[in-house]
């Protein structure tokens, strides 16, 4: 029996330390902005196809939507398309931005069922060298006033080949960077097996030292 209770006290102590360690549990965003680069480790004038997908968390109906994507200001955009047939976005002026950066709307006359998913493509600056960034959100209207999906940045490394190389080595050229995807997380059952193991292991060691103790 006390086995037991040993073995109960430290499962206890294994559940609390869980608690204690668990995030806070926070709202879901009506609107959730997706976005897959491809090249994300590429090289100077090469071809970037940016694809966005726009999901929806929530019952009411959109009225509109738009994206507004932030690219260095280098890139050249050169078309755009969509799974959504007659829905195609539509490109916006460009806009200088003061920090290296330009803005691209794109939007929608009459919102298509969600997910809304499309691809634009810009053609990277023949200069362009390091550590860049792609970033932007969804901007959408219910019934009230216009709201806006969280920020989604999206890091792309420009890199500058010396002649005589072939690529950087550990790192393909189509490398490929998703933001915004859901991550894999470790499940309650297994996370119960592994705190029964902890707590196994615990009384392994309490008897072990009472046989020497």
């Amino acid at each position: 029996m006390r086995i037991w209770s040993l073995l109960g006290v430290a499962l206890a102590v294994a559940f609390v330390g869980l608690a204690a360690g668990a995030p806070a549990q926070t709202a879901v965003p009506a609107i959730t902005l997706q976005r897959n680069v491809v090249p994300a480790l590429y090289t100077p004038g090469q071809l970037i196809t940016v694809t966005l997908t726009i999901n929806k968390n929530d019952t009411r109906d959109v009225t509109a939507v738009a994206v507004q994507e932030t690219v260095p200001e280098t890139w050249t955009y050169e078309n755009v398309s969509s799974t959504n047939p007659g829905m195609t976005p539509i490109k916006g002026q460009e806009t200088g931005n003061d920090n290296g950066t330009k803005t691209l709307p794109f939007y929608y006359i009459a919102p298509p069922a969600f997910p809304i998913t499309f691809t634009y493509r810009m053609t990277a600056g023949t200069v362009d060298s390091g550590s860049l960034s792609i970033f932007g959100r969804a901007i959408y209207r219910f019934a009230g006033a216009e709201e806006q999906s969280p920020v989604v940045t999206t890091p792309v490394v420009a890199i500058v080949q010396t002649e005589g190389e072939s690529g950087t080595e550990g790192e393909p050229a189509d490398r490929t960077a998703c933001s915004g995807c859901n991550q894999p997380g470790k499940n309650m059952g297994t996370m119960l097996g592994d705190l029964f193991a902890g707590g196994l292991a615990f009384l392994s060691l309490l008897a072990l030292s009472r046989r020497h103790g």
